[in-house]
């Protein structure tokens, strides 16, 4: 289940969001790692309406979050994130896109090292689209896209 974070719940949320991606910062050393990002640009986010964050919730428990940035007809998966995983990145991603159902087109990008995080988004229908970008010598981030038919 997925419910929207509050905006007095940011600083539990940003907190998480550090938890999550520290060993991935100190696997790879990504100075634009959500793990370094401050707490005023955290809640910048919040003040667009095309921007919306949620929780990932499991038997009333905050497990992770997921982020949803909307334009025109797109919906990208802008942050996805859990703690010790057990089926929640799947479901969540599941969850959202009923959520979001009026968008066809899905986007996504992550760390193409990240060989589980790839195998998760193609299991759920997302495929590389190409686009790369070289992060440093040991990461680059890889870009997925997805169309979902109202069949």
């Amino acid at each position: 289940m997925v419910i929207k974070i509050e905006i007095y719940e940011l600083l539990k949320a940003l907190s998480m969001q550090k938890k999550c991606f520290k060993p991935i910062y100190e696997k790879y050393y990504d100075e634009t790692s959500p793990y370094k990002e401050s707490f005023a640009k955290f809640v910048s986010r919040t003040t667009k309406s095309s921007f919306q964050m949620y929780w990932i919730i499991d038997n009333s428990t905050k497990v992770g979050q997921i982020w949803i940035a909307t334009k025109n007809d797109t919906a990208k998966l802008a942050r996805l994130f859990v703690l010790p995983n057990k089926g929640y990145a799947a479901k969540a991603i599941i969850d959202i896109e009923k959520l979001y159902s009026q968008y066809y087109h899905w986007r996504l990008d992550t760390i193409k090292e990240e060989k589980k995080n790839v195998h998760l988004y193609q299991k759920l229908g997302y495929k590389p689209n190409g686009k790369e970008k070289i992060i440093n010598d040991k990461m680059k981030i890889t870009e997925f896209e997805k169309e979902i038919n109202d069949e």
